[in-house]
């Protein structure tokens, strides 16, 4: 996590004599990933867009993006549309939770969701401490000992932890309901709570694809029915959205090839059926009446998965494409400082999209 760049673990352990093989590894990623891409698309009637958070550049973090790789180092990072993320060190990331802190304004997260969510809270958690809870994504992840004792009550559902002065939670959500459930109730609480999150990273449908598939239920039936949900939900967030930045985190891609071994427990999860859900929720965000308001699909977080697509299991994230999204995540949280001399001493790349307004 202290580099620069998102760096391909694999190609990492190559030496400059293996640019060759890094060459023809690139050449098949390419062929598969533009095959992938072909069988993708065919899913996709109609592409839409929801409104972002600002209309600065830094809100080109959640569009559209591609992966540049470097071939002699074996790295990649995203670019948005004419700009670049930026990639912190655990240091960089400490100090920009330290920047908010001196002005009052710590950071409070709050992620809801299933599991891949969840590993999203534990990417900040890495980001901010160097302390891997997530195994899910790096099956080598080991936390200290004494770390781990001290925290141990924050796996739970709905429990915090501070890291770095920030103030991270995550609640476990693994559906939408009919505006009468557990996840109507917490968003309109977090809305009126003494202390308003700063961001909320949001996602659920997977398990609810996987419920209408054990039920024998048309996907397209059940897909209207989610749609229906997130449009009860969504006014509810959009209140929220006056105080606090909120992000709808779509579905992740999957490496389906690693679903396929009968087990009742991934039923249902294919990529046709992920994007099936995800352009449900984009119909709504994109109608005129949430256009002018501030929940926020992340794009980017889809074409991350689908690009990298690294997860050890064909589910969750892998390590690199959750690392990416963290520093999305960070990227987002530490602009509003970035122009704060104590944390760009040496003045950073201009070209960084969260740069480009100062």
């Amino acid at each position: 996590m202290g580099g620069s760049q998102s760096r391909v673990r694999h190609w990492h352990r190559l030496g400059h004599s293996a640019i060759p093989i890094r060459i023809a590894l690139l050449t098949a990623i390419v062929i598969i990933f533009m095959s992938l891409r072909k069988t993708t698309t065919t899913y996709l009637e109609k592409v839409y867009y929801s409104a972002t958070a600002t209309d600065d550049n830094c809100s080109r973090l959640f569009q559209s993006g591609s992966l540049k790789w470097n071939l002699r180092e074996g790295t990649s990072t995203w670019r948005p549309r004419d700009c670049e993320l930026r990639y912190r060190s655990l240091n960089d990331s400490v100090k920009c939770m330290g920047t908010h802190g001196k002005s009052g304004k710590r950071r409070y997260i709050v992620f809801i969701g299933d599991s891949r969510v969840k590993q999203l809270r534990d990417g900040m958690v890495l980001a901010l401490t160097g302390q891997d809870y997530d195994a899910l994504a790096d099956r080598t992840a080991s936390v200290d000992p004494i770390f781990r004792q001290a925290h141990e009550a924050f796996q739970t559902s709905g429990s915090s932890l501070v890291a770095a002065g920030a103030r991270l939670r995550f609640d476990q959500h693994e559906y939408l309901d009919d505006g009468d459930g557990g996840l109507t109730e917490l968003i309109r609480n977090l809305t009126t709570a003494d202390e308003v999150p700063s961001l909320v990273v949001l996602g659920v449908g997977a398990w609810q694809i996987r419920q209408c598939h054990r039920g024998r239920k048309p996907q397209n039936t059940c897909a209207q029915h989610y749609s229906q949900q997130f449009r009860k939900l969504l006014p509810l967030l959009q209140e929220l959205a006056q105080t606090t930045d909120v992000l709808w985190l779509p579905q992740g891609a999957l490496r389906e090839h690693f679903l396929r071994d009968g087990n009742h427990v991934n039923a249902g999860f294919t990529n046709h059926n992920m994007i099936k859900y995800n352009n449900e929720v984009r119909r709504v965000l994109g109608s005129e009446q949430a256009s002018t308001r501030k929940v926020v699909y992340w794009q980017s977080a889809w074409e991350t998965s689908l690009m990298i697509n690294d997860g050890l299991d064909g589910f969750h994230y892998g390590y690199n494409s959750k690392h990416v999204m963290t520093q999305m995540l960070m990227d987002w949280i530490c602009h509003p400082y970035e122009g704060d001399p104590e944390l760009n001493a040496n003045r950073p790349n201009s070209n960084y999209c969260c740069m480009l307004n100062k």
